[in-house]
């Protein structure tokens, strides 16, 4: 069979590796280079990911991949801590116990966030969320105190308001199991995607990248056409790996599938020649309006000095005075989290950013996804595979793409 993937990054990678051995395969990457947003820029001779990543031990499909492309021994495991900048002073909340250290919540409300955290984390998905605001769920299970203080603050880092979004998708985040010991690869997920490279090449697998694809259609011999500014293409199916609203785009009408709000994410990468901190790997910072950030310093984890100020923007375009107004947020959360810090410290800065990154899980779009067509006669959307614990991870693309291949061998008999 021809089969086009559209999108060269982890997703698309994984689902042309998928059938590279037995089927002709060719990837479509507008950009210059494969990765999306697993992919990094090189500093001095080494490749540095654009966007922290990591993974569990829990991630058992991309564990298992990484074992099939033979880089297994290149995955190294650090234990180290998460924590929260609160009462002007770090909070280890590496465990839900430790909440009973944090002075501004009452003891009631500790031991019902703690039980709803410990019972969270083992508990089933419970179908009865998708009905429910993640707002009214924490304050019903935990209290209004302990939501304004913890939850609040993280839902609005993520999806920048609360009010819309799914208990589903909360609850989905909340069972994120990390248990403190995060696998790092060497080269960062630069290793990764090469090794997916090397293996399409070897297969066979056209990369086309610099090409973006203008349309998709239907012709009348029942087969797609891909076109592009150069010509166009017949394949027997098409696994569009891009958002719902990119793929959209390339219908020019109503697509037939829902189409969410995206979040757009921006990323400061600050290479430090001091240790930020020698404990933790994520530090939770609160600034003067009492919007939360997240700084991840990779030094707990590898050799490397080196902090990422991520954030995510709804409803709103990047441009340069939001960067600096970022930059500025990222040195005073630096500043809180080690007080000797200061900008002499940085021997080097980059800013990225991408557009349609993560869909707005709110409870409408939720809902949608629930009865939505997830294939169109041999047309695959990733981004409508849903289930509740499939969230925007690397692991989920590859359980994704393992979902993708046994639908296509049950409707095309492969």
């Amino acid at each position: 069979m021809k089969i086009a993937i559209i999108g060269a990054g982890i997703s698309g990678l994984v689902n042309a590796y998928r059938f590279s051995t037995k089927h002709q395969v060719t990837v479509y990457e507008q950009t210059k280079q494969i990765g999306g947003l697993c992919s990094g820029f090189e500093s001095d001779g080494k490749y540095i990911d654009k966007y922290n990543h990591f993974f569990s031990k829990f991630d058992k499909e991309l564990i298992e991949l990484l074992a099939e492309l033979g880089i297994s021994k290149k995955v190294s495991w650090k234990k180290s801590g998460q924590c929260l900048f609160i009462n002007d002073q770090l909070q280890d909340l590496s465990n839900p116990f430790n909440l009973f250290s944090i002075k501004n919540l009452g003891l009631l409300d500790k031991i019902k966030t703690g039980k709803f955290l410990v019972e969270n984390l083992f508990s089933r998905m419970n179908m009865e969320l998708n009905d429910k605001n993640a707002e009214e769920w924490i304050i019903d299970q935990c209290g209004i105190a302990a939501f304004n203080l913890l939850f609040k603050p993280l839902l609005n880092f993520k999806t920048q308001q609360t009010e819309d979004i799914s208990a589903m998708y909360l609850k989905a985040r909340l069972k994120e199991r990390k248990n403190n010991i995060i696998g790092i690869l060497d080269g960062g997920m630069h290793t990764l995607l090469i090794a997916l490279r090397d293996r399409l090449h070897k297969n066979k697998t056209h990369i086309w990248l610099n090409s973006k694809v203008k349309k998709i259609m239907r012709d009348d011999k029942n087969k797609w056409q891909v076109v592009l500014d150069t010509g166009s293409e017949e394949y027997d199916l098409v696994i569009a790996c891009i958002s719902l609203a990119d793929a959209s785009a390339l219908f020019g009408g109503n697509p037939g599938f829902p189409v969410p709000e995206y979040l757009s994410v921006g990323s400061w990468v600050l290479d430090l020649n001091k240790p930020l901190n020698q404990k933790c790997w994520i530090c939770l910072v609160d600034d003067q309006q009492g919007k939360r950030h997240v700084v991840v310093n990779t030094q707990p984890l590898d050799k490397d000095n080196r902090a990422y100020f991520t954030f995510y923007l709804r409803n709103q375009s990047l441009n340069q005075q939001i960067e600096q107004e970022m930059f500025n947020a990222c040195c005073d959360a630096l500043k809180k989290i080690n007080p000797e810090f200061n900008q002499q410290w940085i021997t080097q800065k980059t800013f990225h950013s991408d557009v349609n990154v993560e869909p707005v899980f709110t409870q409408r779009f939720v809902a949608k996804l629930y009865g939505a067509v997830e294939s169109f006669n041999g047309l695959y959307l990733p981004d409508l595979v849903y289930m509740p614990q499939l969230l925007k991870t690397i692991n989920t693309s590859i359980v994704k793409s393992l979902i993708i291949k046994q639908r296509i061998r049950k409707e095309f008999k492969i």
